[in-house]
């Protein structure tokens, strides 16, 4: 079975230690890239997005 090739926007927060509602905002304002399931309202972000956040050493909350 292959891997989700998202995160949930709790297991976003904990890989980048920042709290749910700075994710959100930044979803909100376009900061983020994520989608949001119609059916459920859940968020989910790419591991990509997030994985190239980490790997140029930047967090939501500025630099690592």
């Amino acid at each position: 079975m292959a891997g989700r090739n998202y995160y949930t926007l709790a297991e976003t927060a904990r890989v980048l230690e920042v709290p749910q509602r700075r994710l959100l905002e930044m979803l909100e304002t376009g900061e983020l890239e994520g989608e949001q399931d119609p059916h459920s309202s859940r968020w989910k972000i790419s591991k990509q997005v997030v994985d190239a956040l980490i790997s140029a050493g930047l967090s939501p909350e500025g630099p690592i």
